[in-house]
């Protein structure tokens, strides 16, 4: 078994939003790829087998950029990207943080977090009709009205006709209750 000792650059200014609140997202991505994260004057030394600091490598990248766009780095952040570095899909991340659908009236920007939101959301986008199935709480709902103010704003439809859903006696929905 090799080990690889590799060092990566981390801007002292985003160092805190990548490795979390005491260190919380190092020691996540340290217990997950089994690496050891050794903090260095202007960056990170990874140790580990060479697929798994590798990985660590591209992960450490990817929530750096994050932190470069300016989004503050939370425990989703971390997770997703590790799990996407599992599968061999690492640059997804930064790539999802691009799409940005509207601004809230706060000013706080809606994105899609995952890559099914973004195909979600890339399907609303040229599509006509979109059936969006899921879980409750995955945004179907919230990326769609999002997409449907948008798309008013830019005088791409002329109105928006929300509709109370058909439901049984007693039944309870999601974000638009009947």
């Amino acid at each position: 078994m090799s080990i690889l000792e590799t060092v990566i650059e981390i801007p002292n200014e985003h160092a805190q939003n990548v490795f979390g609140q005491f260190d919380a997202h190092a020691k996540k991505i340290e217990r997950t790829l089994h690496v050891s994260l050794i903090p260095r004057e202007s960056g990170v030394k990874i140790i580990g087998e060479p697929v798994q600091a590798d990985r660590a490598r591209k992960v450490l990248e990817e929530l750096t950029e994050l932190s470069k766009r300016g989004n503050t780095i939370q425990e989703q952040n971390v997770n997703y990207a590790l799990s996407l570095a599992m599968e061999n899909m690492s640059g997804e991340l930064v790539e999802i943080d691009k799409e940005l659908i509207c601004h809230t009236l706060m000013g706080k920007p809606i994105k899609p977090k995952t890559l099914g939101q973004k195909k979600y959301v890339d399907a609303i986008r040229n599509q006509m009709i979109v059936f969006g199935l899921g879980p409750a709480g995955t945004g179907k709902t919230y990326l769609a009205m999002a997409m449907a103010i948008t798309a008013f704003k830019n005088n791409e439809v002329g109105r928006i006709i929300l509709t109370r859903p058909a439901i049984e006696a007693g039944e309870k929905l999601g974000f638009l209750p009947g």
